[in-house]
């Protein structure tokens, strides 16, 4: 899966699970999340950790249907613009597709088949998430179909219902979460997307707190956050900081770096891959950087082997001489 998604949705997920007794530390660390990012809003992170954060979760609290656990915890500002957006629209029907037209604020465009279809006396929302996963599409999918319906509660003040909800996912042993979640019995399986209809009348309701002139400036700002290059964890140039750490401190073991990165060592040894790297290339690479610092500054070779953790001078030579031989990275 390619695409990425702002950390405000990172952090949904990882609190919902908190709540259900899940340890959030563990699920990121498991998901490959780099802890240090994700308090930061304009941060965005690998769609594929996403979907990763949702298998961990689901299988951490053992509940299929976390993401409607998640939408019930649903609260204004949770989805940061996108929330304001919805709230300030004049009536439902504009405020889901206005949202709809900004979820890149939230998943890349294209990451998701969404769209708002008219027909005659009605409308029906599509939100299907694409993962190959179907743990991941059917948690998700669940979740951003309930997120809107609770988002319309509130900014009616009204108990919405659609008239029937369809999921692509197989049907379950029971739904009665399902029906209590929209509002409505009428929900069918195995449909080719994900969608639920409601009445004209109910789309063209007006919302409470409906704003022409914020919504406008809303609009703008959204627009400029869309048009700000994405930013993405450099988990890479962190690794090698903290292992340049673990080279002073001549704690060259892979379980370290990886505590320190609060990823497990299975994790740390994916991502290395991904990058087209391994943890032994990345700790010869680091000791050859160092090691040209120390003989540079004067240190003698006994002295700078022991530094870098090498058994003795002799060692440190043989990895002189194979660095010599190759460019410099």
């Amino acid at each position: 899966m390619t695409g990425t998604v702002a950390a405000a949705l990172v952090r949904h997920v990882l609190s919902g699970a908190e709540s259900a007794g899940a340890d959030g530390r563990v699920l990121a660390r498991e998901a490959g999340l780099p802890a240090w990012a994700l308090d930061d809003d304009g941060m965005r992170f690998p769609v594929a950790q996403l979907a990763r954060l949702w298998q961990v979760s689901v299988a951490a609290v053992s509940d299929p249907h976390l993401g409607i656990r998640l939408a019930n915890a649903w609260t204004i500002g949770m989805c940061r613009t996108t929330d304001y957006l919805f709230d300030t629209a004049a009536t439902l029907g504009e405020a889901i597709s206005v949202t709809l037209d900004y979820t890149p604020l939230l998943n890349t465009a294209g990451v998701n088949d969404i769209g708002l279809d008219d027909a005659d006396g009605s409308g029906t929302v599509r939100y299907q998430v694409k993962s190959p996963d179907p743990v991941v599409n059917c948690a998700a999918t669940e979740c951003a179909l309930a997120t809107i319906i609770a988002r319309a509660r509130y900014a009616t003040g009204q108990p919405i219902a659609p008239l029937y909800v369809e999921f692509a996912m197989p049907a379950p042993r029971a739904h009665d979460e399902l029906a209590d979640a929209f509002g409505t019995e009428h929900i069918d399986f195995g449909a080719d997307v994900s969608a639920m209809t409601f009445p004209r009348a109910v789309l063209d309701l007006p919302l409470r707190r409906a704003d022409p002139v914020l919504a406008g400036l809303l609009r703008a700002r959204a627009d400029a956050e869309l048009a700000v290059p994405e930013r993405t964890p450099h988990w890479i140039g962190r690794f090698r900081q903290i292992l340049a750490e673990c080279v002073n401190d001549q704690d060259l073991l892979l379980a370290s770096a990886a505590r320190r990165l609060m990823v497990s060592p299975r994790t740390l040894q994916r991502m290395l891959e991904q990058e087209g790297t391994s943890w032994r290339a990345e700790v010869d690479a680091a000791r050859r950087q160092q090691a040209t610092a120390l003989l540079a500054g004067g240190i003698s070779k006994t002295k700078a082997a022991s530094r870098l953790g090498y058994s003795d001078a002799r060692a440190l030579r043989r990895a002189l001489r194979r660095w010599s031989s190759r460019p410099q990275p």
